[in-house]
């Protein structure tokens, strides 16, 4: 049995190794026809079973990839099939520099193998290196997602409809690595509203700009000494943004804290203890002041005795006429001294 063939496989290393972008859904097959006849030349007719074998090399090799067509219709000879039909030929068959194939005809292996074969225009899609189509970016508008660093030494442009709300559409840059550009690059967002959005946090030497748009900034996000007198607004530390016990003696001025900043306490503005009368004030363990009053003094019967007393304490103002009798005056306390001169007459 020997096999002619009409027409090559010569386009089938171009059609599926170097699909291009938008031959997504170009199927993995490919037509081949030949023409079979006996060893003396005579035409074959009927239904064969052929068995079709792609290899690495034109002897022995690696079997990439194989099918078997169980019926194909020989005409005078002639046949046609659908290679993939049964087995989808994939760009990875292709990958490699050499590929031949091999048919086997009702048991019998034909020889030698067919070498695949480049069409000329298709010489110019070696330069996309056997990648399937989802492995270069795409110029259409359909989604997609592009893995690996991918380096522009040109200008990136997002372009968009210029339009938010309800109904409106933007650009959107996105991905889940990191965006890293080469000192002296930067990102030129045009319009009143574009905006870059990160999932993580996004990283610089310097951010340039009045930081109006800016939201979300966390301590963590801020250099130390970053927040100084001229980046606070008027009224923006309130009671709530001061943490509790952090104004010590050292933050209050000389004369700042006048009667205006003492909140008000228990104790009235009034004198306290007079004759009579001791103050009394309550005292807090911070030491405040948080009430007075005035108490009498009261002197229990017989509690004054000579020692109660200082020396020259009871002059003649501290005793009342007829205030000492008999009963007030010790045994043998009056004395010579005590008896003025030609007080003693005879009444006495």
């Amino acid at each position: 049995m020997r096999l002619r063939l009409l027409l090559t496989a010569a386009f089938l290393l171009a059609a599926l190794a170097a699909r291009p972008a938008r031959a997504q859904n170009v199927p993995g097959q490919k037509t081949f026809q030949g023409r079979l006849t006996d060893t003396l030349n005579n035409p074959a007719s009927g239904n064969h079973t052929l068995v079709f074998r792609i290899f690495d090399a034109v002897t022995a090799g690696t079997m990439l990839w194989t099918e078997t067509q169980p019926t194909v219709a020989v005409t005078n000879g002639v046949f046609s099939v659908n290679l993939g039909s049964f087995t989808a030929l994939t760009p990875d068959v292709f990958a490699g520099p050499n590929t031949y194939l091999e048919i086997i005809v009702d048991g019998t292996t034909l020889s030698p193998r067919e070498r695949f074969v480049a069409s000329p225009y298709a010489l110019n899609a070696r330069t996309l290196q056997s990648h399937s189509f989802d492995f270069f970016v795409s110029t259409d508008a359909a989604n997609q997602v592009v893995g690996g660093i991918k380096t522009f030494t040109g200008t990136l442009a997002v372009i968009g409809i210029s339009q938010f709300g309800a109904g409106g559409t933007k650009s959107t840059f996105s991905g889940t690595g990191a965006l890293t550009m080469a000192a002296g690059t930067a990102i030129t967002l045009s319009g009143a509203n574009g905006s870059i959005t990160s999932g993580s946090s996004i990283t610089a030497s310097a951010f340039y700009g009045d930081g109006s748009g800016l939201t979300g900034v966390t301590g963590s996000g801020l250099t130390p000494g970053a927040v100084d007198t001229t980046k606070l607004a008027s009224d923006a530390v309130t009671t709530i943004k001061i943490l509790d016990a952090s104004v010590t003696g050292q933050k209050i001025a000389a004369n700042a804290v006048d009667t205006t900043k003492l909140a008000v306490t228990g104790v009235a503005a009034a004198t306290y203890g007079s004759a009579g009368f001791v103050p009394v004030f309550t005292v807090t363990t911070d030491g405040r002041i948080t009430g007075g009053s005035s108490v009498a003094v009261t002197v229990a019967a017989n509690s004054i005795d000579t020692t109660k007393l200082q020396a020259g304490a009871v002059d003649t103002t501290k005793i009342v006429n007829g205030a000492v009798t008999t009963n007030q005056l010790a045994d043998l306390s009056v004395t010579n001294a005590k008896i003025a001169a030609n007080t003693v007459d005879t009444s006495k």
